[in-house]
């Protein structure tokens, strides 16, 4: 838990003819932030019966991209243009596919920019 105080000062003044005023106000706020944390065990088994180097793995991918919302403006009877509505620009996204559980062995390449070619590289295929 974090709680965090943020001081905070007010000036204000004020004339007349005859007084002049000056008055201070000190304030605190505070506020509470929380987090939490949540564990999950995953019991796997594998049966490797051939000899060789493996990897076991349970992986995601990340997965971060662009989005931009375009209308059609309409610039006639029967024509349009297409026009970014988002008024700052494209925006960005960041997603998690599902996690991937599996084993590779070393006997056998895997595809360039798998899970799987990434376990190899890290196990030293």
């Amino acid at each position: 838990m974090t709680t965090t105080v943020d001081n905070k000062t007010e000036i204000t003044a004020s004339a007349n003819v005859l007084f002049a005023k000056v008055e201070a106000k000190v304030g605190f706020s505070v506020s509470k932030t929380t987090s939490s944390t949540k564990s999950t065990t995953v019991t796997n088994t594998w049966n490797l019966n051939d000899p060789g180097k493996y990897g076991l793995y349970r992986a995601t991918r990340k997965v971060t991209g662009q989005y931009v919302k375009f209308i059609c403006a309409q610039t006639g009877p029967t024509t349009g243009i297409w026009v970014n509505s988002l008024p700052n620009g494209p925006g960005t996204f960041t997603i998690y596919e599902v996690p991937e559980i599996g084993s590779v062995a070393c006997a056998y390449p895997e595809p360039p920019g798998t899970v799987r070619r990434i376990v190899q590289t890290l196990v030293g295929c």
